[in-house]
């Protein structure tokens, strides 16, 4: 990680070494080479906002002169099992900036971008009636299901998980591991199925045994229904989601 001031340093100039750099860098399997920067305006650290988030990092797309066109950045999250790292994603969203509107640049440890495998949506289904759904703009390693409104004893659950940036070899090869670290759940004798980048875990919730009274916030591992896979780069990357169920009384 450097970081550089414009009392030492031409801001330009460092843009054009940082585009030179991603440019020279062989590019395969659709990872784009990224120099990740943070830039600060005024002694501080420049943001932007990105739907409902706000980012300070960017990967320098073009120079012009003292112009400069910037891809937003954004990190998501990576599993609570494995809170140390998180991933970096890019956006299809820039900005253009004035260089003499700054006066440092921070640059990150380059990364590959894409090569990080996330859920972008999940859908949750009992009796083949779709209960619960969601979608995550920039992906995501974590997330919670609820059923909101059950009045089954120990109902049996369907959710189809959705991925991206799989590599090219066969999906199922990439599952490392399945674990239902919640005694309340067990997986059915059908562990998993995965066509083309959907993963379908079908499971029965023992709803006699107090299912989830945690809140996502509070996630401890034995709460999580957790699955692991590889990415391109051959590393293992760790998924969990929490599985809350609210049964209404007959």
């Amino acid at each position: 990680m450097k970081e550089y001031n414009s009392a030492n340093n031409s801001l330009s100039d460092i843009f054009k070494k940082i585009c030179k750099l991603q440019e020279n860098e062989l590019v395969t399997n659709n990872l784009l080479y990224t120099i990740p920067i943070m830039l600060f305006s005024n002694n501080k650290l420049f943001k932007v906002q990105v739907d409902d988030t706000t980012s300070p990092l960017f990967r320098i797309e073009k120079i012009d002169n003292n112009c400069a066109l910037l891809r937003i950045l954004v990190r998501i999250p990576a599993s609570p099992l494995n809170k140390a790292s998180s991933s970096l994603i890019k956006t299809d969203k820039f900005i253009t900036i004035d260089l003499d509107n700054f006066c440092a640049i921070k640059c990150l440890d380059s990364v590959y971008l894409n090569n990080t495998i996330v859920v972008n949506n999940y859908v949750l289904y009992k009796n083949k009636q779709i209960i619960d759904q969601d979608s995550f703009e920039y992906g995501t390693h974590c997330f919670r299901v609820v059923d909101s409104n059950n009045k089954d004893d120990d109902p049996t659950y369907q959710i189809d998980i959705f991925l991206t940036d799989l590599t090219n070899e066969h999906p199922s090869k990439l599952i490392n591991n399945i674990v239902f670290n919640n005694p309340n759940f067990v997986m059915l004798k059908t562990k998993f199925n995965i066509s083309s980048n959907t993963l379908s875990l079908k499971f029965q919730a023992k709803t006699n045994n107090s299912v989830n009274k945690t809140f996502f916030e509070d996630l401890i591992k034995e709460n999580l229904l957790c699955f692991e896979m590889k990415n391109s780069n051959n590393l293992t990357e760790k998924f969990a989601f929490l599985m809350v169920i609210i049964t209404i009384k007959k």
